[in-house]
C-alpha cells in the first residue's frame, strides 16, 4: 500500500473555522473546499492532509469557561495552521468576557501569530446586499464592519465576496494556494517564477473539455555556462479532476508545452516546442527535460501550456441537471457547477543543479464549469403550449409520409430549441479542436446534439429537420447545425445529411425532413453544429427543429411519447483514451419529457 494512502504518515494541517450563524452557505463550502484542497495535494504528491476544525464537530461538555471554553479547548486554535474567518450581517453574541465567540477566537488566532508566526489569518467578508429591520440589527452589521476595518488596519488578509456562489469558488482557490505555499519545500532562490491562467467557460456535461491555458514566467537568476547541462525539469501540472486528453502512444497525450528556446540552445530567441504532456496518476500530467536556464538579471523567458482537457462533470453538476426555458425564453434552474476546475504546477528538478525557488501562485483557476446546453419543446407553430402537446389521429393522418413516398409534406407538430448556456459553448469541429498543432488533431466531430424518442405507438412515424428552421429559411446551403445518417447509439460516427432543398423527397413548409428509425417505440435523431457565419463576443447562439408524426389512414395510435436531448457523442469514461476514441465526448444528462399524447378521434 502507497505510503499517500495512509493518512498516519501525512503531516496535518490544520485549518480552523470561526464565524457566526448567519452564513451556513459558506461554511458548508469550506468543507468541500478542503476535500478538494485534499485531493489536489494526494494528486500532486504532497505529503500532506488537511484537517478542518469546526464547532459542529464538537460533543457537549461542561467547563469552568463555559461553552466558548470548551470550544476553544477542544478545537484548539493555537496549535492550528490556519484560521478563516467568515462574516455577512450578525457578528454574535458577546459572552462574559465582552467579546462574541467568533471574535474571541479570532483575535486569539492573531495574537499567536504575533508570537509564532502562525496560524495564517483569513477573514472573508460578504457584501450581500441587506437591509437592516431593526436597530440590533444594525448594530450588529456595524460592529462587522468595524472590525473589518481594523483587522484591514493590522495588514491582515481580508476578502470581499458579492454572493455565495463567488465564495464557493474563491474560498477553493485561496484555501489550495495557501497550502501548497506552506507546505513547500525550502529551495535554492535562482529564479524568481510566477505561473498564470487564462481560464475559460467549460461545459459541465463535458468529459473532455479543454482548460485554460497555463503560462509559467521565469526571470532573474545567474545565467548558465554555455554547455552546461544542469537547468533542466519536468514540469508537473496537477488538475483537482481526471485527466481526459487523448493517448498518442508511448504514454503521451495532445497536451503540450511551447516557449522560448534559452541561449543555450539557440544563439537568438526562438520558440521552444512543442513538448507533448505524459499523463501521469489520473489527474497529472508531466512535460519532460524542459530547460530552464536562468536568463539573467532584467530578463524574462515563458511557457505556455494548451489544451489539457478535464472531465469536468466530476465536480458535480448544477442542482437543475438539464434546466429548461422558462416562459420568458430565458434558462430557469441552475447553470452553474458549485466548484472550479484548478490546476497546480510544479518543478521537478533532473539533476539536482539548478532549484528554483517557490513559485508565485502555484494554484490558478483555469475553468469555470457552466451548463452548456440548455433545451425547450414548443408547439409546431413556435409558440408555448401545455405539454404534453395533444393530437388526434386525424392531425397525423398522412399517408406520403407514412408510407415514405417521394413528394411527401406535413407539419410541425413541435420544435425543439436547444441554447446555449453560454456563448461559444457550441462548436465547430475545427473550434472543438483550437489553436493546436496539426499533429494534435484528435477531434473527431463538433458539438452534437442527440434527441431521443420512447413510447412511440405503434405504426406512428416520426419525422425531424434534417436543418435547422431559420437557416431554413434564411441560409439553407449553409445552416447552423445538420443531421448525422448512421450514427451509433451513442451519437459517434456517422455522417452529415446531405442538406439540399431543392429535388428533396421528403419536406415539410419547404424544410427537408428526415425519418426517424423507430426500433419497439423508441428511436433517435443527431445533429451536429457546423454553422460558418460569424459569431459576436457575449451572445449565446441557438438552432430550432421541427419534429412531425404520420400515421396510414385507419391507424389510430394512442399514448404518450416522451423526448430527451443532451449533447453528444456520449460516454460513460472518465480517464483519458487512445487517439481515435470521440473526442468531444459528453455525459447524459437528458431526461425524458412528456411531448406529445396521441387521442383517438371521435369520428
Amino acid at each position: 500500500m502507497g505510503t499517500m494512502a495512509q493518512n498516519d504518515e501525512r503531516k496535518i494541517i490544520k485549518v480552523f473555522l470561526a464565524s457566526p450563524g448567519d452564513v451556513q452557505t459558506e461554511r458548508e463550502a469550506v468543507v468541500q473546499a478542503v476535500q478538494a484542497a485534499n485531493g489536489l495535494l494526494e494528486a500532486a504528491g504532497r505529503p500532506h492532509l488537511l484537517e478542518l476544525r469546526r464547532w459542529e464537530q464538537i460533543y457537549p461538555a461542561a467547563h469552568n469557561e463555559g461553552p466558548q471554553g470548551h470550544l476553544e479547548s477542544a478545537l484548539d486554535i493555537e496549535d492550528c495552521d490556519i484560521v478563516l474567518g467568515i462574516f455577512w450581517k450578525r457578528f454574535g453574541t458577546a459572552a462574559s468576557s465582552g467579546q462574541t465567540g467568533t471574535e474571541h477566537e479570532i483575535r486569539r488566532a492573531y495574537q499567536t501569530w504575533e508570537v509564532k508566526g502562525k496560524p495564517q489569518i483569513m477573514l472573508y467578508f460578504s457584501q450581500q446586499p441587506y437591509n437592516p429591520q431593526s436597530s440590533e440589527e444594525l448594530d450588529q452589521w456595524r460592529k462587522v464592519l468595524a472590525f473589518r476595518d481594523e483587522f484591514q488596519a493590522k495588514k491582515a488578509l481580508t476578502v470581499q465576496y458579492n454572493h455565495p456562489t463567488e465564495f464557493i469558488g474563491r474560498i477553493a482557490v485561496d484555501l489550495t494556494r495557501l497550502c501548497f505555499r506552506l507546505t513547500a519545500e525550502e529551495q535554492q532562490r535562482i529564479l524568481s517564477c510566477l505561473v498564470t491562467a487564462d481560464p475559460r467557460c467549460v461545459r459541465v456535461e463535458g468529459l473532455t473539455e479543454p482548460t485554460g491555458d497555463l503560462q509559467f514566467v521565469y526571470w532573474g537568476g545567474l545565467p548558465t555556462p554555455s554547455g552546461e547541462l544542469g537547468g533542466r525539469f519536468n514540469i508537473r501540472v496537477t488538475v483537482n479532476v481526471p485527466i481526459t486528453n487523448a493517448e498518442t502512444g508511448g504514454g503521451y497525450s495532445d497536451a503540450y508545452l511551447v516557449g522560448d528556446l534559452p541561449p543555450q540552445e539557440s544563439q537568438q530567441t526562438a520558440m521552444f516546442g512543442p513538448v507533448f504532456g505524459r499523463v501521469d496518476k489520473i489527474k497529472s500530467i508531466i512535460f519532460e527535460n524542459i530547460p530552464l536556464y536562468p536568463p539573467g538579471p532584467g530578463l524574462t523567458r515563458a511557457f505556455r501550456i494548451r489544451n489539457i482537457r478535464a472531465n469536468v462533470p466530476v465536480l458535480g453538476l448544477p442542482v437543475s441537471p438539464s434546466p429548461l426555458f422558462d416562459q420568458a425564453g430565458e434558462a430557469s434552474g441552475s447553470l452553474f457547477s458549485p466548484s472550479w476546475l484548478l490546476a497546480y504546477l510544479a518543478l521537478e528538478p533532473l539533476d539536482g543543479k539548478g532549484r528554483p525557488t517557490v513559485i508565485s501562485d502555484s494554484v490558478n483557476v483555469v475553468g469555470f464549469p457552466l451548463l452548456g446546453l440548455c433545451t425547450l419543446f414548443r408547439g409546431g407553430d413556435g409558440t408555448d403550449v401545455s405539454f404534453p402537446a395533444v393530437l388526434s389521429d386525424r392531425d397525423v393522418r398522412n399517408e406520403a409520409l407514412a408510407c415514405d413516398a417521394a413528394g411527401g409534406k406535413g407539419t410541425i407538430h413541435v420544435t425543439i430549441r436547444m441554447k446555449e448556456g453560454f456563448p461559444r459553448a457550441f462548436k465547430t469541429a475545427s473550434e472543438e479542436q483550437g489553436e493546436h498543432p496539426p499533429t494534435t488533431a484528435c477531434v473527431t466531430n463538433g458539438t452534437r446534439f442527440f434527441v431521443r424518442f420512447f413510447n412511440v405507438p405503434h405504426r406512428v412515424q416520426v419525422f425531424v429537420t434534417t436543418i435547422d428552421l431559420e437557416s431554413a429559411t434564411t441560409h439553407p446551403f449553409h445552416p447552423k447545425a445538420c443531421l448525422v445518417a448512421g450514427a451509433r447509439a451513442n451519437g459517434t460516427g456517422g455522417t452529415l445529411f446531405e442538406h439540399k432543398i431543392d429535388g428533396f423527397s421528403l419536406t415539410t413548409e419547404g424544410v427537408p425532413i428526415a425519418a426517424v428509425a423507430i426500433y419497439a417505440g423508441s428511436g433517435s435523431a443527431l445533429w451536429e453544429w457546423v454553422s460558418c457565419h460569424p459569431r459576436r463576443s457575449n451572445t449565446t447562439e441557438e438552432v430550432t427543429f421541427g419534429l412531425l408524426c404520420a400515421v396510414e389512414p385507419g391507424h389510430k395510435p394512442c399514448g404518450t411519447v416522451q423526448v430527451s436531448a443532451s449533447l453528444a457523442p456520449v460516454d460513460i469514461r472518465t480517464t483519458s483514451q487512445p487517439i481515435g476514441e470521440p473526442l468531444p465526448r459528453f455525459i447524459d444528462t437528458g431526461f425524458a419529457r412528456s411531448a406529445l399524447t396521441f387521442v383517438p378521434a371521435l369520428d
